[in-house]
């Protein structure tokens, strides 16, 4: 599978929330790398870490229903993808969710071995952790 092909395919998982499609799109001992001082901020560990731990605390801030990602581009080469992307959403608390983002995806044998994710984390602070910035 060419890399474009798999980016495709974790596209396609995320937008449908398709947690088997997701699951089987990672490498078991990939990374995600998240900036900044957010709850969430650190290298996570394992697909079970990125899938359940991470992605799952930063959904769970979204109302259900109004997640919605707008792929802008994607580059491929032979064992990496960077990807551009917005989400915009309803937060758990009724408050309208925007902000860009870009990875860069690497890639072993068709799977995500490491992610390094950027974005205005100032607005996942204010929008999605309000508590913990509320603390710091």
């Amino acid at each position: 599978m060419t890399t474009r092909a798999a980016m495709d395919n974790y596209l396609k998982a995320i937008e449908a929330v398709d947690e088997d499609a997701l699951t089987a799109a990672f490498h078991p001992d990939a990374t995600w790398w998240l900036p900044g001082d957010l709850p969430v901020s650190k290298t996570w560990e394992g697909r079970d870490a990125i899938l359940g731990d991470f992605l799952g605390s930063v959904m769970s801030q979204f109302a259900p229903g109004t997640f919605t990602l707008t792929t802008h581009a994607v580059v491929a080469d032979e064992d990496a993808a960077v990807l551009e992307w917005t989400v915009e959403a309803t937060t758990v608390r009724g408050e309208a969710y925007k902000n860009d983002y870009l990875a860069i995806f690497e890639f072993r044998d068709g799977l995500i071995v490491a992610v390094r994710e950027y974005m205005d984390t100032a607005v996942m602070a204010r929008l999605l952790f309000p508590k913990a910035r509320a603390t710091a």
